[in-house]
């Protein structure tokens, strides 16, 4: 809200902003429309290794020679025995998530560890993970929801009026 500053009353604009909104979600979305940023866990019969954690990153991240358009780090996840390999993919285009996820679990295969699940964190593109079977890459929770499209498409439903998608 806008107020005067000689009367101190509300200013009202000419310009419903409304519509607005919904440009620019859409404005927003499409340059990150290509960053996925995705986790896999592993799990070793060992115990858990944070150092092959950082190897296996290390391995797939661009800056080290691994895969184009990836950033990779290994974390410990304290408490539950795993450690994960986090990535962003920065364009799925160049290194689709299935190849990022057979490259760790490559790795992580023959090191004697296995990759238990992984997880998209955020929105992704459909076509980031089209032809691709969500439960071959072990996506954990995953939902048509978490789809970018399918996501701002029920923003636009919901706006419309679409009593179906504002009771969701």
């Amino acid at each position: 809200m806008e107020f005067d500053s000689q009367s101190g009353q509300e200013l009202k604009s000419d310009i419903n902003v409304t519509p607005l909104v919904d440009v620019c979600l859409v404005l927003m979305a499409e340059p990150r429309s290509h960053l996925t940023a995705a986790r896999t866990r592993l799990q070793y019969l060992a115990g858990a290794d944070l150092e092959l954690a950082r190897r296996i990153a290390r391995a797939v991240r661009e800056r080290d020679g691994g895969l184009p358009a990836v950033r990779a780090m290994g974390v410990a996840l304290e408490g539950r025995g795993l450690v994960q390999v986090s990535m962003n993919l920065l364009d799925f285009r160049v290194t689709p998530p299935a190849v990022a996820f057979a490259a760790v679990a490559g790795l992580a295969g023959r090191a004697g560890a296995r990759v238990v699940r992984s997880e998209v964190v955020g929105l992704v593109p459909a076509a980031a993970l089209a032809g691709t079977d969500p439960a071959e890459l072990r996506l954990d929770g995953f939902t048509p929801d978490l789809l970018l499209e399918e996501r701002l498409a029920r923003v636009l439903r919901a706006r419309s009026g679409d009593q179906a998608e504002v009771a969701r």
